[in-house]
């Protein structure tokens, strides 16, 4: 009998002879599909299970399937109007712009009055603990590829490998949302893409292409994640990476606040990036890196 608490924990055991990056194979799957059916549908109140036990491409609907329910489930929602109407969860939270402050949904909400018609529905809390309130999706190890990236659109929802390994295969990532974690995701060929100013995002244990990590003004942290080339460019930087490597032409930015440390970088010297603070870094020739 499997004990649903334990359940991820029995699934990353059985996953422990596969290689990081690489999709179960077939005997892997069967056995996988065994217990999902016997324990039926993993899901708590701040997580849900993605199996990827299909093609790449049912495998792909199943991810966008659960990212879909995840945006029904507690979680910080960012600001929300409060002559707006709303579904809200009980557990969610958001910031209020016409009280200035952080609210917790203590029983759900729907639309049927707009929020402020709620506000017996609603305690006061403090940002810290109005933003730590997440839904996870965690994701087996496998192809979830459909020929379109996967789109990272809604605070609050953080999308990791089962594993921590960078063994979840995508067609690229865009990432339009703060307040958000990302673990495990390799991209292949394809762009890692983050929006500007993502100063509360978080990336652990990802890759991707050219270009990957960039943005006009890069915020946010980067944390063993690997680009190709002209990767982790801005023209405005406040984003802190550590323990990352930076493909051909990186780093490529006008000035930054940020810092960059244990990073290794393809060029033979690891680029100037004004203002930046650079400590423990190596260039492609495996000289220490200046400090600027």
């Amino acid at each position: 009998m499997i004990n649903i608490q334990d359940a991820p924990i029995q699934i990353a055991n059985d996953l422990t002879q596969t290689q990081p990056g690489k999709a179960l194979d077939a005997r892997q799957g069967e056995m996988l599909d065994a217990k999902i059916s016997a324990m039926g549908n993993l899901q708590g109140t701040n997580y849900l299970m993605v199996y990827g036990v299909g093609t790449p491409t049912e495998n792909a609907a199943e991810l966008q399937a659960a990212y879909d329910i995840a945006k029904t489930m507690p979680r910080y929602w960012g600001t929300l109007i409060f002559d707006n109407n709303y579904i809200v969860s009980k557990g969610a939270t958001f910031f209020c712009d016409d009280i200035g402050g952080y609210l917790l949904v203590t029983s759900d909400i729907t639309d049927t009055d707009v929020l402020s018609a709620n506000q017996d529905k609603m305690l006061v809390i403090t940002e810290a603990q109005a933003k730590s309130v997440r839904t996870t999706v965690i994701v087996v190890p496998g192809e979830y590829t459909s020929g379109t990236p996967f789109n990272v659109d809604t605070e609050g929802i953080d999308i990791v490998s089962l594993t921590g390994n960078e063994d979840v295969l995508l067609d690229g990532i865009n990432v339009t949302a703060n307040v958000v974690f990302i673990k495990g995701i390799d991209c292949g060929d394809n762009a890692f893409n983050v929006d500007n100013s993502l100063d509360l995002l978080i990336c652990d244990t990802c890759k991707g292409g050219d270009y990957s990590f960039s943005a006009q003004d890069l915020a946010g942290t980067y944390n063993i994640c690997t680009g190709r080339a002209y990767s982790f460019s801005a023209m405005d930087w406040s984003a802190n990476i550590s323990h990352c490597s930076i493909g051909s032409g990186g780093l490529s930015c006008a000035g930054a606040i940020g810092f960059i440390q244990y990073c290794k970088s393809v060029d033979t010297l690891f680029p100037s990036v004004p203002g930046a603070r650079i400590t423990y870094c190596i260039n492609g020739d495996g000289s220490a890196a200046t400090n600027f």
